[in-house]
């Protein structure tokens, strides 16, 4: 941001994965598992680092505070 003139900001960028509501809890926990797995790839962290992107993965239950 400081190459527009905007000293001491941080920006973030959020992306996620949405399922309807009443899918099988199993279902989701597979999802996220899979996602998971998938954004750890060398190749996937690969295509994101020129970008700036630092990739962490996660959880509904654990962003969203969710059972």
């Amino acid at each position: 941001m400081e190459s527009f003139g905007l000293k001491g900001f941080d920006t973030g960028v959020w992306f996620g994965l949405f399922a309807p509501a009443g899918t099988p809890k199993d279902i989701v926990d597979k999802l996220a598992q899979t996602a998971n797995a998938v954004i750890q790839t060398e190749e996937v962290r690969a295509a994101f680092a020129p970008q700036g992107i630092d990739v962490i993965g996660g959880h509904a239950r654990r962003v969203f505070g969710l059972r």
